[in-house]
């Protein structure tokens, strides 16, 4: 089974689960007798803005000529294979291609309220550093900054007093060197060790 989730600028959704075997997208215009199956009334969109049809197995869409373009998933397009999870931009509006066995996630299902966590709990505490990271990687532009949190997130997790964060470039020599704590002392040999194949990565 397909369907189109069909997301329109104004905030409205509809959903089209049953496919003609060409679907047309635009913008009506009763007066010059055009009727789309999808419309959408706002001046971004073309009257002949595009159609979805199935051709040998597949169902593709195409753009037809229309003043702003159709975007796949974030590329213009002229003519191409739908695949499950495709998100079709049609001016302001949005298309969420969906067949069977599939449906669109929305990523704000997933997260867990932080009062529901066991912090006792090692899965529960991964989750909840993950959760920080995340944020922190939205309002942290600085790599040094962003390194620090990220070091005192994990001695925090860890229970440990004090540490070291090191990032190494692709020929292995040290390129960022994050410690926490008092008299954080390594030396290059001891990395060396750490990073050798079959030791652990932490120390």
């Amino acid at each position: 089974m397909v369907r189109l989730i069909v997301k329109k600028y104004d905030g409205r959704e509809e959903i089209f689960s049953s496919l003609e075997s060409e679907t047309l997208i635009g913008r009506d215009d009763p007066t010059s007798g055009i009727i789309n199956h999808i419309n959408f009334s706002d001046n971004t969109v073309s009257r002949h803005h595009a159609k979805i049809y199935f051709e040998q197995h597949y169902f593709y869409i195409e753009d037809m000529d229309s003043s702003n373009g159709t975007w796949v998933n974030e590329h213009r397009i002229k003519k191409v294979k739908l695949l499950p999870g495709d998100k079709v931009s049609i001016g302001r509006n949005i298309i969420i291609f969906e067949s069977e066995g599939t449906r669109t996630l929305n990523p704000l299902d997933f997260i867990v309220d932080e009062e529901k966590l066991d912090h006792k709990k090692t899965i529960d505490s991964n989750y909840f550093i993950l959760q920080k990271l995340s944020r922190l990687l939205t309002v942290t532009t600085n790599l040094e900054d962003f390194l620090q949190s990220v070091i005192q997130m994990i001695m925090e997790s860890i229970k440990a007093s004090k540490g070291a964060l090191i990032l190494l470039d692709e020929e292995g020599k040290q390129k960022n060197i994050v410690t926490t704590g008092e008299k954080v002392v390594f030396s290059e040999e001891a990395v060396k060790q750490v990073l050798r194949p079959g030791r652990p990565s932490s120390w």
